[in-house]
């Protein structure tokens, strides 16, 4: 599809929710996720299709209108490149107003942690695939929040609160992860439910990797 549908319109949706600024790595999931943006908007731009981006965590943060013309793949750069300063995260807010200013069909590409209420997920989510947009989830995860690599009793600040928490890793690791577990089960739900593509990408995991098996997948289709 990306190769064959030239001339779409396409957003690209990054989260610089305070949650993204996390990473266990040299590296944090919102450096990890704007390098994959700025390499997904060069594609794109290679195939001759618009592109378009919005930032956002508690608010929308910067909207560039998908367009395809000399300096715009810069403009988008300067954007993405910007420090994040966001706090909590609301998913709600910026699918509606993806789905209020782009009223033509195109890809919406949603770059996301997706640690958001899975009911404000499923409604703005169908609302998009109402307006007939084709919808791409790349969920962005640090390897240590998947795993709970933490290995003592430790005070642990929760980014979007700023509340401090004290966490027993040996106590709230089996409850952790069952919860994750049923939140991504029910988040991969909605996804199949709708015909929404959703991806996991683990920081640890090399880009140009991440990126082949994404852009591979989506040939197949």
């Amino acid at each position: 599809k990306f190769e064959d549908e030239t001339n779409r319109r396409c957003y690209l949706v990054l989260d610089q929710s305070r949650s993204m600024s996390y990473g266990s790595l040299e590296y944090s999931k919102i450096e990890y996720s704007q390098t994959l943006c700025a390499t997904l908007a060069y594609y794109l731009t290679l195939q001759r299709d618009s592109v378009g981006l919005m930032t956002f965590e508690e608010g929308i943060g910067e909207f560039i209108s998908a367009r395809q013309r000399a300096g715009h793949f810069r403009q988008l750069l300067v954007a993405l490149s910007r420090p994040v300063q966001g706090t909590g995260t609301d998913l709600g807010q910026p699918l509606q107003q993806i789905a209020a200013l782009v009223r033509r069909r195109g890809l919406i590409v949603l770059v996301s942690d997706m640690l958001a209420s899975i009911d404000t997920l499923r409604t703005n989510l169908a609302y998009l695939r109402s307006r007939g947009h084709e919808v791409l989830i790349l969920r962005v995860l640090d390897p240590a929040e998947i795993e709970l690599q933490i290995s003592s009793p430790s005070m642990v600040v929760d980014l979007e609160s700023g509340q401090e928490i004290y966490l027993d890793p040996d106590a709230a690791r089996r409850s952790y992860q069952e919860r994750f577990a049923a939140h991504q089960v029910e988040l991969q739900a909605i996804c199949n439910s709708l015909g929404v593509n959703l991806y996991e990408l683990r920081t640890d995991q090399p880009l140009e990797k991440a990126l082949f098996q994404l852009v591979s997948t989506q040939r197949q289709k």
